[in-house]
């Protein structure tokens, strides 16, 4: 995966709060959300989505919902993602609606 300068993608999904886009070149995924962009094998995205699901169903019940309070460690052991937990939820539902937006297509090329 060589996510780019050379990349021109397609949306799978977007709202206020962030984008998902899938490279038409290399087939890479990337997840924009905040100030963070991630490039991700579309193995890679699904691993982040489950785990995203995961941390929200572990925090969905925290009072205070906009703190952000939930640390996802990345590869790079000196950096975490720092989410609240209605970022999850927003965060979440991205996934859901690109990982949708995915199957559609796969449906589209058979």
């Amino acid at each position: 995966m060589e996510s780019g300068e050379n990349c021109t993608y397609r949306v799978l999904h977007h709202n206020a709060e962030g984008y998902i886009v899938r490279c038409n070149q290399c087939n890479s995924i990337s997840v924009g959300y905040g100030t963070t962009s991630i490039a991700f094998t579309e193995e890679q995205f699904y691993e982040f989505k489950s785990l995203v699901s995961d941390y929200y169903e572990a925090f969905k019940h925290t009072s205070n919902r906009n703190m952000k309070q939930v640390e996802i460690a990345t590869a790079a052991r000196s950096i975490k993602l720092l989410f609240s937990v209605n970022e999850l939820a927003n965060i979440s539902e991205l996934m859901e609606e690109a990982h949708a937006s995915i199957a559609v297509e796969r449906l589209m090329a058979k």
